[in-house]
């Protein structure tokens, strides 16, 4: 049983991975330089050098590993994240451990921070195994069904419908593209066509139009500063609205200049790139985004953008 799990399991991550654009949004995965050297060439899935040693899992829950999870743990493997459709936080990327010593070692650490501060969540039936990027709320394993939920960041509970029946299909449910991202700043009737061209072959084409017409296209309550704005201007707008992501090394480079499409680096690595490059560029957090227009003339028109209203697509 535990052999076609672990088939099936490596089988949705190779799925998984075949999806990542950049091994650079890996930059920050804590494992051997070895294998950082080969994620670095493409390549996330290894062999375990030695069996699994579930001891400390079992000491702090008081019962053995799940198999699904023991499956997860069979293969060294970087993080899972990305973007579920059934996630009530549907514009927040979701993060599973990855398989590397230090992600169990993640899971024992929030077993162990939640049981001295929670009673509303039973840890010897639920077992959290990632949590959302923006919120910091976690996902959660039933240890008796494989059911996997995420909690209620505001309650402390978990939200009462799972996302996935098992860990497997919840991997194969994840979006992995930070395009998705943009959808909370477009008026809702041009959602899908826009995010359908920049995820596809008309990318370039889709940038420049989520670029060249801001002003039709987005939410207007999205848009907290546009203009000519210089960089101190820019830097200003997003300290007051927006503090916490200036300290995210995951800001993601949409752009018309190729060299620059699809980086994923730090807020001021990204601004300094993007910045009067001379062509149509977005730059996105988990919350909020910059838009740089084609230089025609001096300074280009620039919006800062945030999702106030966390509006759910």
């Amino acid at each position: 049983m535990i052999q076609k799990l672990e088939k099936r399991m490596q089988s949705a991550l190779h799925a998984y991975y075949s999806q990542v654009c950049s091994p650079n949004r890996f930059a920050n995965c804590k494992c051997q330089p070895e294998y950082m050297d080969q994620i670095q060439q493409g390549r996330y899935v290894f062999p375990r050098k030695e069996s699994l040693n579930a001891d400390a899992f079992r000491q702090q829950f008081g019962n053995e590993m799940p198999e699904q999870l023991q499956a997860y743990f069979s293969v060294y493997h970087p993080e899972v994240s990305g973007f579920h459709p059934c996630s009530p936080y549907s514009k927040d990327g979701i993060i599973l451990y990855s398989s590397f010593p230090q992600g169990l070692q993640n899971i024992l650490q929030d077993a162990d921070i939640l049981g001295n501060t929670y009673h509303t969540i039973d840890l010897e039936q639920y077992i959290p195994i990632g949590f959302i990027s923006y919120f910091g709320s976690r996902v959660f394993m039933d240890r008796m069904t494989g059911h996997i939920y995420v909690e209620d960041y505001e309650d402390d509970v978990l939200c009462p419908e799972p996302l996935a029946d098992e860990l497997i299909g919840f991997i194969q449910d994840i979006r992995t593209y930070p395009e998705w991202r943009i959808a909370r700043f477009l008026r809702k009737d041009i959602r899908e066509r826009l995010l359908y061209e920049i995820h596809g072959k008309k990318r370039r084409k889709g940038i420049g139009r989520f670029c060249h017409e801001a002003e039709s296209i987005l939410k207007e309550s999205a848009v907290v500063a546009h203009g000519r704005l210089s960089e101190e201007e820019i830097l200003q707008t997003v300290q007051q609205c927006d503090q916490f992501s200036m300290q995210h090394l995951n800001w993601y480079i949409m752009a018309y200049a190729k060299e620059l499409d699809r980086k994923l680096c730090s807020f001021r690595e990204a601004l300094s790139m993007v910045l009067d490059n001379g062509m149509a560029a977005v730059i996105l957090s988990e919350h909020t985004a910059i838009i740089e227009t084609e230089q025609v003339c001096g300074t280009p028109m620039r919006y800062v953008l945030h999702d106030a209203e966390k509006e759910e697509i």
